[in-house]
């Protein structure tokens, strides 16, 4: 992770550049705030960012990515804001979870706030035209529940991937997924 930092001074243009086989995910945070912290790729294309310190609101341009990237992030803070959980957990939300009302209660809050927003980016990703947010979210999903439902459910996305993406070690990391067996999760009775 890189990273550039300002601090008390106000920009009205700077640049980066750098090479890159692969985009890679990085964070904007503004005014020090973590929990409101915008996601974006660094890529091998020039693209602009526009930031606007006081609303904290990013604005992509030239970014096919990253205009995807800041769209489902502006849903996910949505519904963080609707269901009144934080994007982050942070060390208040750690005490407060020791209220046993407070925690049933939040994490009712989130698996809402959660299964809404994987339909929503489940909608998102197969409906629109294949790009490399496409891979990351075969990849995660796949990654994070490699069961043979997921892969049925996710085999028709990703044959729908070009060949050209082929190029992106994610994509041979999703090969190797589909390819690979289901974990076997050792139960207690098993010892």
């Amino acid at each position: 992770m890189s990273y550039l930092y300002y601090c008390d001074q106000s920009l009205k243009k700077d640049s980066i550049s750098t090479f890159i086989n692969e985009p890679i995910l990085q964070v904007i945070i503004i005014n020090d705030d973590y929990e409101h912290y915008i996601p974006f790729y660094l890529d091998d294309k020039e693209f602009y960012v526009d930031v606007d310190a006081l609303t904290k609101k990013v604005k992509f341009s030239n970014s096919i990515i990253n205009e995807e990237k800041a769209y489902l992030n502006n849903k996910f803070d949505s519904l963080c804001w609707v269901y009144k959980t934080p994007k982050t957990y942070s060390d208040s939300i750690e005490n407060l979870m020791k209220n046993s009302y407070f925690k049933k209660e939040f994490n009712d809050r989130l698996k809402i706030r959660d299964s809404i927003y994987e339909k929503e980016e489940k909608d998102f990703y197969f409906q629109k035209p294949i790009t490399y947010t496409t891979l990351t979210y075969v990849y995660y999903t796949l990654f994070c529940n490699n069961t043979i439902q997921t892969k049925r459910y996710l085999l028709p996305l990703f044959n729908k991937i070009d060949t050209s993406f082929s190029k992106y070690k994610i994509y041979n990391d999703i090969q190797y997924l589909f390819n690979s067996k289901q974990p076997i999760i050792p139960s207690a009775t098993d010892r």
